[in-house]
């Protein structure tokens, strides 16, 4: 039973599934034994933090994208500027995966996504390095 329910907690949490499709994929477990299990583990906060997994992680990188800022303005060092450069393209692919994980959970996974860096991103960008626009 303690298989089934990781199975179920996975199914539900980092998959998105409802507890009534869980039930037809999970034969022998009932929808009272999942909703009793979902309210027990509080299955829907841990669905919120994997859901926000990313936002946060893009919360920190951004702290560190302006330590790194400010310190490569104090003291300009190529391997500095070489580590912001690999920051901000981590923020950039985090918001790729954001933004298509909402579009997944929004029924529009197939929705074009616009190519190219936004004006209020590369405005950031541009006051991190300390450039002036």
């Amino acid at each position: 039973m303690d298989e089934l329910k990781a199975k179920a907690r996975e199914m539900y949490v980092t998959e998105g599934a409802s507890i009534d499709s869980i039930s037809k994929v999970l034969t022998g477990v009932s929808r009272r034994t999942l909703f009793d299990w979902k309210a027990k583990e509080r299955w829907d906060s841990q669905r919120a933090a994997w859901l926000n997994r990313g936002r946060s992680m893009e919360d920190k990188l951004w702290d560190l994208a302006y330590s790194f800022a400010d310190s490569a303005l104090a003291e300009p060092d190529p391997q500095m500027a070489y580590a912001l450069g690999s920051i901000i393209t981590g923020i950039a692919n985090i918001k790729k995966i954001n933004k298509t994980e909402d579009e997944e959970l929004a029924g529009n996974a197939g929705a074009e996504a616009k190519k190219g860096i936004s004006p209020e991103n590369l405005k950031q960008i541009l006051q991190l390095l300390g450039i002036n626009s």
